[in-house]
């Protein structure tokens, strides 16, 4: 249970600091394996080695197939799925063997795809700067360390689908209805707005789906684990 209350404390210091400097190297790793989701399924529906660079490089982030709704709705939702599959992915590899590559190897891929696909020198300098840590991480060698990095990784891919679709969609519609913050101008996620012009439903439906995805599939992650030690 006390383990349970960690990843707790790391998800929501997370949400609330999204946007904050000290969160953007999560973020934009984040970012990245939301996106490697939708360049994979897009290249599986025929999209070949053109995906990774739509998908990195357009700021729609999904690729959208217009000859099919099934492809479409598949893609879009395929950033999402990336996210909580990749979060459940480090958080259960945590407990295993592996563990003592993952930081490493969640380095060399962050590297690699912010080199190849930078979206701006910031993007690159906060690549730059999560390599730095680690490196002290590694360096340092103690296994609290490295497990928290491994921990506020695996959160940071779940925090990515809970701020895009609880504050940038929910809240966000909330605030447009009372106008308790006027100057909160954001536009709702890209593929929250294409999830609902594919289905008619509202925004606000998919955010709420995606959001209760999110909050279940980790908490099923955590509660299988049972606050065993690493």
């Amino acid at each position: 249970m006390k383990n349970i209350w960690k990843y707790l404390l790391i998800l929501a210091s997370l949400v609330i600091l999204w946007n904050q400097t000290v969160a953007s190297p999560f973020k934009v790793l984040s970012s990245i394996f939301h996106k490697i989701g939708h360049a994979l399924v897009s290249t599986i529906f025929g999209f070949g080695g053109t995906a990774f660079n739509i998908a990195f490089v357009n700021n729609g982030d999904a690729i959208v197939d217009t000859r099919s709704w099934i492809t479409s709705f598949v893609i879009v939702n395929s950033g999402y799925i990336s996210s909580i599959l990749f979060s459940m992915l480090i958080l259960y590899l945590k407990r295993t063997p592996a563990k003592k590559y993952m930081v490493g190897s969640i380095t060399i891929i962050y590297l690699v795809f912010s080199i190849a696909f930078a979206s701006s020198t910031g993007a690159l300098v906060t690549s730059l700067a999560f390599s730095v840590i680690t490196i002290l991480i590694l360096m340092i060698g103690k296994d609290t360390l490295n497990d928290l990095m491994l921990d506020v990784v695996g959160m940071s891919l779940a925090a990515y689908v809970i701020y895009d679709t609880f504050v940038d969609t929910i809240l966000l519609k909330l605030n447009g209805q009372l106008s308790i913050m006027k100057s909160w101008s954001n536009q709702p996620p890209s593929d929250i707005v294409k999830l609902a012009d594919l289905t008619g439903f509202p925004i606000v439906v998919w955010g709420l789906i995606w959001l209760a995805i999110a909050v279940v599939s980790v908490n099923m992650l955590l509660i299988k684990s049972g606050g065993k030690k690493k």
